[in-house]
C-alpha cells in the first residue's frame, strides 16, 4: 500500500492563520515531518496516534539532511496513508519543495501541495502596508538572505544587485538576519539610496513579535544595538513609508506577565527562575509578587513596576500549592484592584490553564536554543 504525501504550509506561526484544508489534513495525519518554524500550537491539531518527527534546519545545525528527509517521506508513504511534510509559511517559497517533489515523483509516490500564508504577507499585514504600490514599488521580490551555493562560500547570495535596485521593487529577504549588513552594503553600492527604509521583523504573528526599523546606511548599527532574534525577515523598500507602525511603538512593552505566589518561610528560586524563563522565551516583561504575609516583593509593588512599562495587556498567572481560597477569593480581589490602576487588558490564567500557557513557552525556549546554537 502506498500512501500520499502532502506538502503543507503551516503559515507564519499563529495557528489561526492555518488554512481549513491544512487543519483538516493535520487532524487525520498518520505522520507529520515538521520544520523548526512550525509553532507547537499547530502541532496540537495532530491526533494522538500521529507520529511527529522534527526535521528542521537552522544555520549550522540540521537535524536531518535534505536527502534523509526525502527518504523518510518515501518510507513513511509506503507504510502509512496520510503523510504530511509540514513547513513554516508557504511550502513553495524558499522551502526546498522542488527537491522533495522530485524525490516523490521518482519513487512514484502521490503528492499534493497545500499553500500557506508566507512570512512576507504576515509582515505586510503587521506593518499595515501593501507589498506593492504603483508609486512606491510596483513589484515585490522574495529572496534568500543566505546561501551556501555562492562562489565565495561566505553565505552571501551571488545576486545581480544592480538588477535588484533598478526597478525599485520591494525586497523581502528570508533568512536575512545574518547577512543584513552586507546586503545593505551591496544595495547601496548598486545604487540604492542610503536613506531607503528597511525593517527587521522577528517572531511574526507570535506573542514575541518585534519590529526594528532602519535605513540602509545604519542597518549594521541597528543590528548591533537591538540584536533581533531568529527567525527574522529583512524587508527593504520605499513601501515602508506607508507603515503606521513606528520604532517607538514596537519597542514599548505591549504584553506583560504578572506572576502571583503565596509566601513561604522556605526560600525558593522558583519565582526568579520562572521570571527569567518567561522573559527569555517570549520576550515579555515579567514581574512576580507574593500575596499574604510580609514576603517581598509583595504583589502591589511588583505590579506598579510592571505598569511603569505601559503594557496594554497583562497575563496574570497564579502559582499556589493549595489554591482553594486564594483562587476563589484573594485572586479575584487582586484582579479587581489591578484593573483600578490601569486601562490595560488583564486576563487570568489559573491552574486549570497553566499547562496551555507553559507548554508553548517551553517549545519557544527550545526553538530559541536551536536558533542561537
Amino acid at each position: 500500500m502506498k500512501g500520499k504525501v502532502f506538502l503543507v504550509g503551516a503559515g507564519p506561526g499563529d495557528p489561526s492563520l492555518l488554512t481549513i484544508k491544512a487543519l483538516t489534513l493535520l487532524q487525520k495525519a498518520d505522520v507529520v515531518l515538521y520544520d523548526s518554524l512550525v509553532s507547537p500550537e499547530v502541532l496540537e491539531f495532530c491526533p494522538t496516534h500521529c507520529q511527529k518527527v522534527h526535521v528542521g534546519k537552522r544555520k549550522g545545525q540540521h537535524s536531518k539532511s535534505q536527502n534523509e528527509i526525502n527518504e523518510m517521506m518515501i518510507a513513511f508513504a509506503q507504510k502509512y496513508k496520510t503523510v504530511i511534510r509540514l513547513k513554516g509559511g508557504d511550502p513553495l517559497i524558499l522551502g526546498r519543495s522542488g527537491e522533495e517533489l522530485s524525490a516523490l515523483r521518482e519513487a512514484n509516490i502521490e503528492a499534493e501541495i497545500v499553500p500557506g500564508v508566507t512570512a512576507a504577507s504576515a509582515a505586510a499585514s503587521a506593518l499595515q502596508i501593501p507589498l506593492t504600490h504603483r508609486h512606491l514599488g510596483q513589484g515585490a521580490i522574495f529572496l534568500s538572505g543566505y546561501s551556501k551555493e555562492n562562489p565565495n562560500q561566505d553565505g552571501l547570495p551571488d545576486y545581480d544587485w544592480e538588477a535588484l535596485v533598478k526597478n525599485r521593487f520591494t525586497l523581502v529577504f528570508y533568512m536575512g538576519l545574518t547577512n543584513a549588513d552586507r546586503i545593505a552594503e551591496k544595495l547601496i553600492a548598486a545604487g540604492m539610496p542610503q536613506e531607503t527604509p528597511a525593517c527587521f521583523m522577528s517572531h511574526l504573528t507570535l506573542p514575541g513579535e518585534r519590529f526594528y526599523f532602519a535605513s540602509l546606511k545604519n542597518v549594521k548599527e541597528v543590528l548591533e544595538k537591538e540584536k533581533p532574534k531568529f527567525p527574522a525577515l529583512f524587508l527593504v523598500g520605499d513601501i515602508l513609508q506607508l507603515s503606521r507602525i513606528t520604532q517607538k511603538s514596537t519597542q514599548e512593552t505591549k504584553n506583560a506577565v504578572m506572576l502571583l505566589f503565596h509566601g513561604s518561610k522556605q526560600k525558593s528560586n522558583e519565582p526568579e527562575s520562572l521570571k527569567t524563563f518567561l522573559e527569555n522565551t517570549l520576550m515579555l516583561r515579567t514581574e512576580y509578587g507574593f500575596i499574604g504575609g510580609d514576603f517581598q516583593p509583595n504583589w502591589e509593588e511588583s505590579f506598579s513596576t510592571l505598569l511603569a512599562q505601559k503594557p496594554n495587556r497583562i497575563f496574570v498567572i497564579p502559582f499556589f500549592l493549595l489554591p482553594g481560597k486564594h483562587l476563589n477569593k484573594d485572586v479575584p480581589e487582586i484582579i479587581k484592584k489591578m484593573k483600578e490602576k490601569t486601562n490595560a487588558e488583564i486576563t487570568l490564567h489559573a491552574q486549570e490553564s497553566l499547562l496551555s500557557v507553559i507548554k508553548p513557552l517551553a517549545w519557544e525556549w527550545v526553538r530559541q536554543w536551536q536558533n542561537e546554537s
